[in-house]
């Protein structure tokens, strides 16, 4: 098949979302997935993955890559999301990407990945809990309004998915809102929440599957 692919310059694949190992070999063949359907061709209750071929793959999040997140997570708040957080909140939130120990839990706890090209350049990176709590997701600063997030999300729901998890919840900043409300996350309330020392106003989302 991997022959087959590269001989034809497959661009497009349908997966069976219940077929795990099928999504994981395509993963490896650069493809990730861009849509979903509940219902196949035909009408028939039977989920299908529709996956492209694009300039980055998916691969698990390891030890090795700490000081890469932490630079992407600290940029991002600082270029990006400062668009809608004041200095003082975005330089507090991003100190709270120094602490190493919080990482290596969240790599060890948590369904970790990370998208990267193939230069090796890691551009953005997604955790969701076993329970389907989405902890992180951010995009490297230069890579921004070009799929990523959208790939992240859907392999986040897709993980929860092949694990029967029925709801969805994750706590948004203001910048990733309309994010998540295109994407049919409803959200609960509004709060404030702590970031390292000061209280940052983010939304508390749902979504069920």
């Amino acid at each position: 098949m991997t022959i087959g692919i590269e001989k034809f310059k497959t661009q497009y694949v349908d997966v069976n979302e219940e077929n795990p190992n099928a999504s994981t070999f395509y993963h490896k063949m650069g493809f990730v997935i861009y849509n979903r359907n509940a219902k196949d061709s035909q009408g028939n209750n039977f989920p299908i993955l529709e996956m492209k071929r694009t300039d980055f793959y998916i691969r698990n999040a390891e030890s090795k890559d700490i000081e890469v997140l932490q630079k992407i997570f600290k940029d991002t708040i600082l270029s990006i999301n400062i668009n809608d957080y004041s200095i003082n909140e975005a330089k507090d939130w991003a100190s709270c990407g120094n602490n190493i120990k919080r990482w290596k839990e969240l790599i060890t706890s948590h369904y970790f990945i990370v998208a990267e090209t193939y230069k090796k350049q890691i551009i953005g990176f997604s955790s969701i809990s076993r329970d389907g709590y989405i902890n992180s997701m951010f995009v490297h600063k230069d890579f921004q309004r070009i799929g990523i997030a959208k790939t992240l999300l859907n392999e986040m729901e897709l993980y929860a998915r092949t694990r029967r998890i029925k709801k969805l919840t994750s706590e948004v900043s203001i910048t990733a809102i309309n994010f998540f409300q295109k994407n049919r996350y409803i959200i609960v309330k509004e709060q404030k929440r702590k970031a390292n020392k000061m209280f940052l106003t983010n939304y508390l989302v749902e979504k069920y599957l």
